[in-house]
């Protein structure tokens, strides 16, 4: 039998629409009456990826390794000052059933920054 074939390790990657903290800044999820996302979770989240957007929108080249050199850094209320998407994929809110903002919309929304981080955390 003949051998299988290699693996394509070079598969072209995914591109990713990118979103700036400033965009970000501007953006509010959807809100519904009914089972919804805790607002104010939902909105420290939104606000701390953005924070770390702009941490990295601001440097290239050796400052941005720099900056990924502080990833443990905690801020004064203990959380990370930067944030990788596997950080966010795996955030979780409390769900009320008399409103906040639409899961779905939320969910969605994490996934795609996920990504975004993820490309600012790869970038050269």
């Amino acid at each position: 039998p003949a051998p299988a074939p290699a693996p394509d390790v070079a598969a072209p990657v995914e591109p990713v629409a990118l979103i700036t903290s400033a965009q970000l800044r501007q953006l509010t999820p959807p809100m519904v009456d009914s089972t919804g996302y805790a607002i104010r979770e939902v909105d420290a989240l939104l606000n701390a990826v953005a924070d770390t957007l702009e941490l990295f929108e601001k440097v290239e080249g050796a400052d941005l390794q720099r900056l990924r050199g502080t990833q443990y850094r905690q801020g004064a209320d203990g959380a990370p000052v930067l944030l990788a998407g596997d950080q966010i994929r795996a955030a979780l809110f409390t769900v009320h059933d008399v409103g906040g903002y639409e899961p779905r919309a939320v969910d969605a929304a994490v996934r795609r920054l996920a990504k975004v981080l993820d490309h600012h955390w790869a970038r050269e």
